[in-house]
């Protein structure tokens, strides 16, 4: 080959790759193109979707929704008062940062600002309206565990029903269920002495001193569930949690003070086990045994040189950290009196039992969350109750369920089995002591005979005292309002 014939061939080959260069550069323009005209109809349906939904109005303000209600239908809604919701959201927002609940007064700054914050949020205002404020996803959560439907709140707060689940267990599970709203540290404080003489003497200033050492009332509350939620989670094994009460539950243990606050809580156990079962299954039970067996734990050994305790119904077993009532006590004997007063104390968790039903309407009816967010559900409402509880105590305001009290006994109303729904206990289960069957270890019987050797001590000096179940005619109260003998 001459190589006039090879220049030739060189050439052909340039103009043949320019061609294919040119074919590569036309195509790349021409897609560029189709996606600057999908890019403007898709912002032009954003537009169109946004200015749709702004016809309908722009996304609600907490500040706005709360100025149109009075004090009593605030509370009713929302379960408790302005102040307490905004000391609420003061914790949560002190807790998490600002950037992560986004309170009003934020977003007002940041929508002014120029930083990238500032446009990503002006962008999502015309995209969709703009963010929830946290102040909105509290209320709207208080409203769900209030008893308000995700229909109903959607239609309320204008945030879409099918965001409404996913915001309320967001915050339930990450911040009402924090120590932000109210810490449960019972399983340390009970080793420190100070913390524990604390609690009992509120306890002591009640209707009995004779009862210097209780460290909390315990009880079971049985929280009824729907059963699919259980079949989610463990398959065919339903019967575990139909509880003899004649429906699915689970079985919340729950230790509380003389306020009324929880102190300790597990959510475990299933409907069917019985309170003894549930309790000694507890890491508590495993801690408290280990330290009634050392005898320079703080539950012993203290400065105060008296034995601290929990007091329970008959459902448990008597141990030397958690006395019992006698079973079967004459009316008038020593063993009797040791009843009453033992029971005056106990009743607040039984008054704790029935605040929560009637604050919480989410337990009127079962639960249908699945047993896993049950469990966020339940310590949400317990931490949000001593969370009001501290509030009242601060202000020295009392209780106060009247504004939603209507709303609980119309739901009461409708149903036809009152056994269906409130507050129960294992009191009437044949009998149980709560004592297992069989031989018990040699750990259980000395923590057995030291608990009841405790009750008689505490009997014998409630009857030197000279006190006892007082007759009808004999009533009167003491500044804390509690029953005396004249």
């Amino acid at each position: 080959m001459d190589t006039s014939a090879m220049q030739q061939e060189g050439w052909d080959n340039i103009s043949t790759l320019i061609a294919i260069v040119n074919a590569w550069l036309q195509f790349l323009i021409t897609i560029a193109a189709i996606s600057e005209s999908t890019a403007r109809n898709v912002s032009e349906k954003i537009s169109f979707a946004a200015s749709n939904r702004n016809l309908k109005g722009p996304r609600v303000m907490f500040s706005e929704l709360s100025s149109d209600l009075s004090d009593t239908q605030f509370k009713g809604m929302f379960r408790m008062d302005r102040q307490c919701f905004h000391e609420l959201c003061t914790a949560i927002e002190n807790s998490i940062g600002q950037d992560s609940f986004k309170s009003e007064e934020y977003l007002k700054v940041l929508e002014k600002s120029n930083d990238r914050k500032g446009r990503m949020y002006r962008a999502h205002i015309v995209g969709s309206g703009g963010y929830i404020s946290g102040e909105l996803k509290v209320a709207l959560s208080l409203r769900i565990l209030g008893g308000g439907s995700y229909w109903d709140v959607s239609h309320i707060f204008g945030v879409h029903e099918r965001a409404v689940p996913k915001i309320f267990y967001d915050v339930v599970r990450e911040w009402f269920c924090s120590d932000a709203v109210s810490p449960l540290i019972f399983d340390e404080t009970i080793t420190r002495g100070g913390d524990m003489m604390e609690i009992a003497k509120l306890f002591a200033g009640g209707k009995c001193p004779s009862f210097t050492g209780i460290i909390g009332a315990i009880d079971g509350w049985l929280v009824r569930i729907k059963p699919s939620t259980v079949y989610k989670l463990f398959g065919a094994s339903l019967a575990g949690f139909w509880s003899q009460k004649g429906f699915y539950a689970l079985n919340v243990q729950v230790i509380c003070d003389r306020h009324k606050r929880v102190l300790w809580r597990c959510v475990n156990a299933k409907g069917s086990e019985h309170d003894s079962s549930a309790f000694r299954a507890s890491n508590l039970w495993r801690i408290l045994t280990s330290l009634s067996m050392d005898p320079d734990s703080a539950l012993n050994n203290n400065r105060w040189k008296i034995p601290f305790y929990l007091i329970g119904d008959s459902a448990y077993a008597i141990r030397s950290f958690l006395l019992t009532p006698y079973s079967n006590a004459s009316p008038g004997s020593a063993e009797d009196a040791f009843n009453y007063f033992h029971s005056c104390n106990r009743i607040n968790i039984e008054c704790l039992f029935g605040e929560l039903y009637a604050r919480w309407g989410i337990f009127w009816k079962p639960l249908e969350y699945g047993v896993n967010k049950h469990q966020h559900i339940i310590d949400a409402a317990f931490r949000l109750h001593n969370f009001i509880v501290n509030y009242g105590l601060k202000t020295k305001q009392r209780p106060d369920i009247t504004p939603f009290k209507d709303e609980l006994m119309s739901y009461i109303s409708s149903q036809t089995l009152v056994n269906e729904f409130g507050v129960f206990n294992h009191d009437d289960i044949d009998g149980c002591n709560g004592e297992r069957k069989g031989r018990p270890s040699k750990i259980d019987a000395h923590l057995r005979d030291n608990g009841r050797k405790l009750r008689d001590e505490i009997r014998d000096h409630i009857k030197s005292q000279g006190m006892g179940r007082p007759s009808v005619n004999g009533w009167k109260h003491n500044a804390c309002h509690f029953v005396e003998m004249t």
